[in-house]
């Protein structure tokens, strides 16, 4: 099996438990930009026990989780929904006021990636029902002889939801069809299919306008978007 895409980032804030199940309910859910990559690191506490020169038991709990997330571009709109910060209008102008004080909200954050078997076409979708990120570093370059992209990184924890079946923190479903691995998502997060209508022509209508096609050229992304 090989991947060989990554579309439809999507986030929703927390808005509160299942009493009966624990699970997280949601708010109005958005897609955060066009993917470049998600890359997710699991770590897990661990102990071992050896007896009589053998390894007698062991265990391997989750503990917690990352996510490094690059997309084209994230806008004003979409890091008040993230980070916490605030749109402010001054003298007519819309400006973005970033804080020390500010709190990223906890939400749920999810994607779909395109798979290859033995030449046939699939697609995996991922919902992490618990997240809290945090903006990424600024950077800029003057333009030289070749061209770069620089596009907007931003990193988050992954927590499991005590209470929910086995304090879970991911769900995961297969599908043939990529418009069903993308309907599960807006499910997941709490989208109407006419918002996604949206959002994707006016993301169509600014890549046609700019001709750029974002790339990343970070080696140790386990996830990217289709070349």
């Amino acid at each position: 099996m090989a991947f060989v895409g990554l579309k439809m980032p999507v986030f929703a804030p927390i808005a509160g438990y299942d009493e009966e199940t624990h699970r997280p309910t949601y708010g109005t859910g958005f897609i955060i930009g066009m993917a470049i990559k998600a890359d997710v690191t699991i770590n897990y506490a661990e102990a071992t026990l050896y007896a009589d020169d053998i390894l007698a038991e062991s265990d391997s709990s989750f503990q917690n989780g990352t996510v490094d997330v690059g997309v084209d571009e994230i806008s004003h709109e979409s890091d008040t929904k993230l980070f916490g910060s605030k749109i402010v209008e001054v003298d007519g102008i819309e400006e973005l006021h970033v804080g020390g004080k500010n709190v990223s909200p906890h939400g749920g954050f999810g994607y779909y990636k395109t798979k290859v078997h033995r030449g046939v076409t699939g697609y995996t979708a991922k919902w992490f029902l618990d997240t809290q990120f945090k903006r990424g570093n600024d950077s800029g370059a003057t333009k030289a002889d070749s061209t770069s992209f620089a596009t907007p990184e931003f990193s988050g924890n992954i927590f499991a939801v005590p209470g929910f079946e086995e304090d879970v923190y991911v769900e995961e479903a297969f599908f043939d069809s990529e418009s069903d691995a993308q309907a599960w998502l807006r499910k997941k997060g709490n989208i109407s299919s006419s918002k996604v209508a949206v959002q994707s022509v006016a993301r169509t209508t600014s890549a046609t306008t700019t001709s750029v096609t974002p790339k990343t050229t970070d080696t140790t992304t386990s996830l990217s978007t289709s070349k």
